[in-house]
């Protein structure tokens, strides 16, 4: 009782128009639909019998509670041609698979297959809603290993993560506020407001699932990723500037929260690749590969200077060259633009 009096769905989150038990379950009594949800005589279809987001659409979509605490409610412009409710982005190209038809929407970690919802991520009874609306006590999500909101307390706040290393959340874009009328984390100069103190621990969160190999997805290890908490390579003779807000003397100790690149729901890019990385826009949609198009991403958090690959002694020395002999054509085809993932440099577990 008192999770639930605490939940969004009780409180309406910020709205402040809350829920009752009879709005999801008008019988309390038995119903056609899984759990118990309306309508009981199954009167709107099967899709809400069989797929239990077909009944969550029914409020997260056009009109109702959007993608906002992820994607467009807070990057405007950046995100003008983005799907505009959470029943659009799980259509998108790359999605997490929340539908029953859709590839991948039954994984495996280890225990047994198990089907992939909404409610795998959030729990409507318990969750208490946008985390930048309070410091401590709010989060949208619930970890599947322990069925218990997660992010909510201090314990499980990004900081926790990694206390001997810095997290500095990127730019976020345009200051203002979200659709429902709640100040966004954002300065007027489009800093964000979110420490490391504020943001839930996403990346024990979605490294709950994701430290596995999932339906032909690679296992990730935030421990030796670069962009996690292995050390980033010092940077080469020819320099290599971070863009602000990262400071370029804190080169190696910083970590990255998974959100920071990737839409928790759903993308017109693949591998559910943010539009907006850093306050930078990624001029063009990302598919596989691409060449130019991951430079605009990458680019939105390093300055890499052209002679980087000419002067770079760590780069030559993985690679078996002599330093200030580039042999270019050793990794990549011959045309103007590199791509950053695909040459087998820059991605998650790479060798860089």
């Amino acid at each position: 009782a008192g999770q639930w009096a605490a939940s969004a769905h009780a409180t309406g989150g910020a709205t402040g128009s809350g829920q009752v038990c009879t709005d999801c379950h008008g019988n309390g009594h038995g119903s056609n639909l899984r759990p118990m949800l309306l309508p009981w005589d199954d009167s709107r279809g099967a899709d809400n019998t069989n797929e239990e987001e077909g009944f969550c659409f029914g409020c997260h979509a056009s009109g109702g509670v959007v993608n906002e605490a992820i994607s467009n409610g807070w990057f405007e412009g950046a995100y003008a041609n983005f799907a505009d409710d959470l029943e659009s982005t799980v259509d998108m190209h790359s999605a997490h698979p929340v539908r029953d038809s859709t590839s991948g929407h039954f994984f495996d970690l280890g225990g047994g297959p198990q089907e992939l919802e909404c409610t795998s991520c959030h729990s409507v009874h318990r969750d208490t809603g946008k985390y930048w609306a309070a410091n401590f006590g709010r989060t949208p999500v619930t970890r599947l290993a322990t069925d218990e909101p997660w992010g909510d307390s201090s314990g499980e706040k990004t900081a926790q993560y990694a206390p001997t290393q810095t997290y500095q959340a990127p730019l976020l874009g345009e200051s203002g506020v979200d659709l429902s009328g709640v100040s966004l984390p954002i300065d007027g100069a489009g800093n964000s407001l979110l420490t490391s103190d504020v943001l839930p621990d996403y990346n024990t969160f979605c490294l709950t699932c994701h430290q596995y190999a999932l339906n032909g997805l690679v296992a990730i290890d935030w421990t030796n990723e670069k962009h996690g908490l292995a050390a980033a390579e010092p940077e080469g003779p020819a320099g290599e500037a971070l863009a602000a807000p990262f400071d370029s003397s804190g080169r190696g100790h910083y970590f990255l929260a998974c959100v920071d690149c990737h839409e928790a729901h759903g993308s017109e890019n693949v591998r559910l690749i943010r539009r907006s990385a850093n306050g930078a826009v990624v001029p063009d949609v990302l598919v596989e590969g691409a060449t130019d198009e991951w430079q605009g991403l990458c680019g939105g958090c390093h300055d890499a200077d052209d002679d980087r690959h000419h002067s770079d002694d760590v780069l030559y020395n993985k690679l078996g060259m002599t330093p200030g002999q580039p042999e270019c054509t050793r990794c990549h085809d011959p045309f103007p633009y590199v791509n950053c993932t695909t040459s087998g440099c820059h991605r998650h577990n790479g060798f860089f």
